[in-house]
């Protein structure tokens, strides 16, 4: 459970600080941050029950699934949450890409860090 609370608080981050960065997309505060960071682990788990499986390698569908829930997700989030406004679809494009690089790219980074001994050398 605190392991989920973690992180959804650091998905809420990365949403917060990527909004902040890309022109087209707004938010104002840290609720709605967290509110559709929410909704992204929820359209997460829903894709992850419901994809068909790609005749591509098993990285590069889960990268497209998760891009498309990403702008799905944060599409409709900004049409529920008012302090959520979306001026350009680059934004929107542009902010699930890059929470999906950093969902998905960290987790990779860090095992390749594991693997190759440095955080043994650290310790």
């Amino acid at each position: 459970m605190l392991q989920w609370l973690i992180s959804l608080l650091l998905l809420g981050l990365f949403v917060q600080m990527f909004a902040a960065i890309m022109p087209g997309i707004e938010m104002e505060g840290r609720v709605p941050a967290l509110t559709v960071a929410a909704a992204l682990v929820a359209m997460g788990n829903v894709i992850a029950r419901f994809a068909i499986p790609l005749p591509v390698p098993g990285l590069v569908a889960t990268i497209a699934y998760a891009c498309v829930g990403n702008v799905i997700a944060v599409s409709v989030m900004a049409a529920i949450l008012p302090r959520v406004h979306v001026k350009a679809i680059s934004g929107v494009v542009g902010l699930g890409v890059l929470v999906t690089v950093a969902t998905l790219g960290i987790p990779y980074a860090w095992q390749m860090v594991s693997n190759a001994g440095v955080l043994s050398a650290v310790n």
